[in-house]
C-alpha cells in the first residue's frame, strides 16, 4: 500500500465519504462532562441553567444568535425551533468549550487556524 500523499508516512486511508467528525465530537463531549457545567459557563461567558433532574443547559451567542447547548449531553440545538444543529456547528462549539479558559475576548478576530490545535 502506498503512502503518498499521508503525512509521515502514515497508512490511515479515510474511506471515501466516511467522516472522523462525528467521533472527535464525541469525545470532546467526553472530556466536557468532566468538568463542572457552572465552570464551563464561567470559562465560556455561557449561562447555564440547572434542572430539577441533575442535567441542564447552556445559553450562548454564536454567530448573533442564541444556542442552547445541553447538559450533560451537549448538543447544541437552536432554542427557537429545538432542531438540533449541524456537525459542523457542534464541533465550533465543542472547541470552543473544550479551549475556553475564562480569559477574556480580545477584541478581535481570528481564524481557526490559529487557535491551539486548530490546524488539520
Amino acid at each position: 500500500m502506498s503512502n503518498t500523499g499521508n503525512p509521515k508516512g502514515s497508512s490511515f486511508q479515510p474511506q471515501k465519504g466516511e467522516s472522523q467528525l462525528p467521533a472527535r465530537l464525541e469525545e470532546l463531549r467526553a472530556g466536557l462532562r468532566q468538568v463542572s457545567p457552572y465552570t464551563l459557563a464561567f470559562h465560556t461567558g455561557a449561562t447555564y441553567q440547572a434542572d430539577p433532574d441533575g442535567g441542564g443547559s447552556f445559553k450562548i451567542m454564536a454567530w448573533g444568535q442564541e444556542v442552547s447547548l445541553s447538559y450533560p449531553g451537549l448538543v447544541a440545538t437552536d432554542p427557537i425551533s429545538g432542531k438540533e444543529l449541524g456537525a459542523d456547528v457542534q464541533g465550533l462549539l465543542l472547541y470552543y468549550f473544550t479551549t475556553s479558559n475564562g480569559v477574556p475576548e480580545e477584541g478581535r478576530w481570528i481564524s481557526f487556524s490559529e487557535l491551539p490545535g486548530g490546524k488539520f
